[in-house]
């Protein structure tokens, strides 16, 4: 790349960029080092490469480390760009899946049943309370004890209700509802930042859990085991990603 082709990339002057080259000192400007910093985080890794040779410097491995300071057990990491396939493959696999996408409408329409029915019950005894509450303003109940003993079932009862209610309202079952094609997937995985790829992800587990093992050592150069990577689905069945391809 030009020195005019690099400066129009990064947005400055043609001069700016060939000061770097004239002069051995640190650029002060903080706009323009937030930019370069941009440039270098945005580029392929064969252009870091060629740029770390150049500058004989190594390219460091970026990894997934299971953190003590968030609460992990510091002992489980793996190559970034390994696992970050393996979920860019999966993503893609799942959310491209018309069977998948049809499971997902279906649960979601069994949170919808029961929700409809869940809510038509609260009403019932909702109105049931209020009319044993009717007949403690009228007196009909000789004690308090005689009003609790016949209000309690019920509350039990809404209590019930109520935390099944939150419980499915909050949980439901996530994914599509329709697949989508595989190369529409894969556009929109690589164009996302993080925080979006996370979001596909999300969808692409719907209730699963996704756990990373720990490294076993083999025989022969360490290479990245996709069986690592683990699928935990609520009734407890598990599936490697080795499994799934």
């Amino acid at each position: 790349m030009t020195d005019a082709a690099f400066a129009e990339h990064l947005g400055t002057t043609v001069r700016t960029v060939t000061s770097w080259d004239q002069f051995d000192t640190t650029i002060d400007d903080t706009a323009i080092r937030a930019i370069l910093e941009t440039a270098a985080q945005q580029a392929s890794i064969s252009v870091k490469k060629r740029f770390a040779q150049s500058a004989n410097t190594p390219v460091r491995k970026k990894y997934y480390t299971c953190e003590k300071e968030r609460r992990g057990c510091g002992k489980v990491n793996a190559d970034l760009r390994s696992v970050d396939q393996e979920l860019r493959t999966y993503v893609i696999l799942r959310l491209s899946d018309d069977r998948y996408a049809a499971a997902v409408e279906a649960a979601r329409a069994q949170v919808a049943d029961r929700l409809s029915a869940i809510n038509a019950e609260i009403a019932e005894y909702e109105q049931l309370q209020e009319a044993v509450s009717e007949r403690l303003g009228r007196r009909e109940f000789k004690t308090m004890a005689a009003f609790d003993k016949a209000n309690k079932p019920i509350v039990d009862a809404l209590d019930r209700l109520y935390a099944e209610r939150e419980a499915l309202s909050e949980g439901s079952p996530e994914g599509p509802t329709k697949a989508q094609p595989a190369a529409a997937i894969a556009a929109q995985w690589d164009a996302a930042d993080n925080s979006e790829r996370r979001v596909m992800l999300t969808k692409a587990l719907g209730g699963s859990i996704l756990y990373l093992d720990k490294y076993v050592q083999r025989p022969g150069p360490r290479v990245f085991d996709r069986n690592r990577l683990r699928l935990v689905a609520h009734d407890g069945t598990t599936v490697t990603f080795g499994d799934l391809t």
